[in-house]
């Protein structure tokens, strides 16, 4: 879809995507955080990437109305987001990571700054990690489970952004898989993306024994190398 073709946005003009694997634990309690929002999403797609468990299944009986897309086969984080992010049509658009919450307001919170401001292309609001080691815990409980004070970052789950903007800075890098996010928003800010924060939590991000950064740490970390080279290389000119 063209920047043309966009309308202006409302509050609840947005397309919510989640990338899911091996998340049949946790996806019923991020649905319905999702689930929970004031104003309600107009589109919810999950994607589910080559899970082997029941996590299509736990995201369909948990939120009906969501569209779930399976992989046939695992493709990483940054696939499965280009494949639910090409499955909607809102002019914004809210990534939310299969095994985190949003805060109850977390969309009226991010989109507000969007339909007042035309010039903004997106917006972050604050995090809250909380320990869950067993990867069950719902939103009720996170607040006494909670690890450290609510900070800024730069987390795609507390991130609501125009899809004409995303469209212009264009898809996630499937070679980064570990650091897809991290890639995608260097590139963004080097076209110039125009952010704002709001000093608002809108996300809880669970710390479990299956966080993807925690099984991938090597990994994750050759590829942040890698995004730093390539920030290098365009501000150099070579890239």
């Amino acid at each position: 879809m063209t920047a043309e073709m966009v309308p202006d946005p409302a509050a609840g003009d947005v397309a919510v995507v989640i990338a899911a694997f091996r998340a049949e634990r946790t996806i019923a309690a991020a649905l319905a955080s999702v689930m929970r929002q004031r104003p309600e999403a107009a589109e919810i797609v999950v994607v589910d990437d080559g899970s082997e468990d029941g996590t299509a299944r736990a995201a369909a009986a948990a939120c009906p109305a969501a569209r779930i897309i399976r992989l046939a086969a695992n493709r990483g984080v940054a696939a499965a987001l280009n494949v639910g992010v090409a499955a909607t049509r809102a002019p914004l658009v809210m990534f939310l990571d299969a095994d985190d919450l949003w805060a109850e307001g977390a969309v009226a919170a991010l989109t507000a700054p969007l339909v007042e401001d035309a010039a903004l292309d997106g917006v972050f609001g604050m995090t809250l990690q909380f320990t869950d080691p067993a990867g069950a815990m719902a939103a009720n409980e996170v607040t006494a489970a909670a690890n450290g004070l609510p900070a800024h970052g730069a987390l795609k789950s507390a991130f609501a952004i125009r899809r004409a903007a995303l469209d212009r800075v264009g898809p996630f890098d499937e070679a980064f898989h570990r650091a897809d996010f991290v890639e995608w928003l260097a590139r963004a800010r080097h076209t110039g993306l125009r952010t704002a924060r709001v000093d608002t939590v809108v996300h809880h991000r669970r710390l479990h024994a299956g966080n993807l950064g925690r099984l991938h740490t090597d990994e994750q970390r050759a590829q942040y190398a890698d995004v730093m080279r390539a920030i290098s290389a365009r501000r150099r000119g070579t890239a």
